[in-house]
């Protein structure tokens, strides 16, 4: 293995971090990836409008060669409020607290390239896409990506670095083999939002979309179906 990426594996593992790395010769292919199944008409255009990240480029650092993308385990958080004098308890799905995971990986990143005279800079893409398409993650029927040892509870992150790293992961998305025979998601959705005639979700009717969205949350959902303070944990 290449000693720097070997480093960065060594620093990373007490922490239970993952990462890998592809060539920056496919930024244009990863900044695409919401935009191709727009023109598509899989995703609506008021849906899409949201997905701004994807359009990032590394304009501020041409120099860049390589897109490193990095998954941290996070669990679910467990919240308690109260609201005129009663005691709530209320799940919050991994991914809605990322600070201190994030900085981390990101001083292991900067620590070990800076020292070898490589620059490190934050990329805003389409991170799920990203990590299936390094390798680094499965996307399961519920188009949610899964890690080997982490499952789904994990928050992405991705940088440019213009470290010339060899070896470019770069592959073609793919379903977890577990998903094939499986409906137990589908079955779990209380919107229908995971469809048995396509693999792309209809994210317009997903729970999460309506919850973290600033309209006003339809009539059509029933209140029973929330099971998070904020998002959906039941695919």
């Amino acid at each position: 293995m290449d000693a720097v990426i070997s480093q960065i594996t060594t620093e990373m593992k007490p922490h239970h971090y993952q990462f890998k790395t592809v060539s920056i010769t496919h930024l244009a292919e990863a900044q695409d990836a919401v935009g191709k199944l727009v023109r598509q008409g899989a995703v609506s255009e008021t849906l899409s409008r949201g997905w701004h990240f994807y359009l990032d480029g590394n304009n501020n650092f041409p120099e860049a060669k390589t897109i490193a993308v990095i998954a941290m385990p996070q669990s679910v958080t467990r919240v308690t409020f109260r609201k005129q004098g009663k005691e709530f308890a209320a799940n919050i799905p991994p991914g809605y607290f990322t600070r201190a995971d994030e900085s981390r990986a990101e001083k292991i990143l900067k620590k070990v390239l800076e020292n070898n005279g490589n620059r490190v800079v934050k990329a805003r893409l389409a991170l799920k896409t990203l990590a299936v398409h390094s390798g680094l993650a499965k996307y399961g029927r519920d188009n949610i990506s899964y890690v080997p040892g982490m499952g789904s509870f994990l928050r992405l992150i991705a940088f440019y670095t213009d470290y010339p790293y060899e070896e470019d992961n770069w592959q073609e998305t793919g379903m977890m083999k577990a998903c094939e025979n499986c409906a137990l998601c589908r079955e779990a959705c209380p919107t229908g939002c995971i469809s048995a005639d396509r693999f792309l979700i209809h994210a317009e009717n997903c729970l999460t979309y309506f919850n973290e969205s600033e309209f006003d949350i339809p009539k059509w959902l029933q209140s029973d179906w929330h099971n998070s303070l904020i998002g959906c944990l039941r695919c």
